[in-house]
């Protein structure tokens, strides 16, 4: 212990040296100059009597002992991290951090007051996903299921929806959208959410003759239904959208859904979160709400 207590000032310089590869991007992590992270490596390795760090190429790279230490100080200073989190969520007034995909905060921004009323003591911070990467959020919603979760992770599927073509006003008068072949005539935007051939699936599904459609080189192929739905609001063609994603599109008239023809299957919400967070109740509790929300 005594020597330990004599070390962990310099494990915190040696743990951002290791993850990082750099004592120039550790002194930037740590706000501290790049002389000092060396001086403080180095008192390390004198205090330990062995080298943790050679230099090849200049780079800095972990030797075998240096690699030792940082398997077994990442472990330790990882589980004090997640006690400081754990302390500091558990405060009264901290809110709680929800990560959600764009269409999907589309949908559950205008109805939180509700939660809010059920839940007061609750404070809900709601999240884009990629808005803020230093936030570690308590619950995160997202279009697709997560391959790889950790051992602590939850998922829970929470919503399964068909998806209906959308466009603008404009497109459907100027293009006189009568019947589902008239969609060929304008641009179709295709999300990688969908998969291929999703508009295809789509006129099937409506009865039009595979021969009939006319669709030859109109096509716009973005990343999510999200670019899709923007795309299609600036005018630009029709997309297939969720109801949840254009609900408030459709209502401030800035979208349309010509044809109630759905296509199946659409677009998968999960929501993840971790079995030991220190809010498991709260978690729970928005978890409920949320489904009875979406049912």
């Amino acid at each position: 212990m005594t020597k330990l207590l004599r070390i962990i000032n310099a494990l915190y310089y040696f743990d951002a040296a290791a993850r990082l590869g750099s004592y120039s991007q550790a002194s930037e992590e740590l706000c501290v100059s790049q002389a000092a992270v060396s001086q403080m490596i180095r008192k390390l390795e004198q205090t330990l009597n062995c080298k943790l760090f050679e230099k090849r190429s200049g780079k800095m790279i972990l030797t075998d002992m240096g690699t030792l230490l940082f398997e077994y100080s990442r472990q330790g200073l990882s589980s004090l991290e997640s006690g400081l989190e754990h302390i500091e969520k558990t405060k009264s007034g901290s809110p709680m951090f929800v990560q959600s995909s764009p269409s999907f905060a589309i949908w559950l921004m205008p109805r939180l007051w509700r939660f809010s009323v059920e839940y007061p003591e609750t404070h809900i911070h709601l999240l884009s996903q990629g808005s803020d990467p230093s936030i570690k959020a308590d619950i995160d919603i997202r279009q697709s299921n997560s391959s790889k979760l950790s051992n602590d992770k939850h998922e829970v599927l929470i919503t399964s929806e068909p998806v209906f073509p959308f466009c603008s006003p404009k497109i459907q008068n100027d293009l006189n959208i009568e019947d589902p072949i008239d969609l060929s005539k304008c641009w179709l935007v295709s999300s990688a959410s969908l998969g291929e051939e999703q508009w295809h699936r789509w006129f099937k599904n409506a009865g039009v003759n595979e021969d009939d459609i006319l669709i030859q080189n109109k096509w716009l192929d973005v990343s999510s239904i999200d670019l899709a739905v923007n795309a299609v609001v600036a005018g630009h063609g029709a997309c297939l959208a969720t109801k949840s994603s254009t609900t408030d599109l459709v209502q401030r008239g800035l979208l349309v859904k010509p044809f109630d023809i759905e296509l199946r299957p659409g677009i998968n919400h999960y929501l993840t979160y971790s079995k030991l967070s220190p809010r498991i109740e709260k978690i729970s509790e928005f978890v409920g709400w949320l489904k009875r929300e979406l049912d």
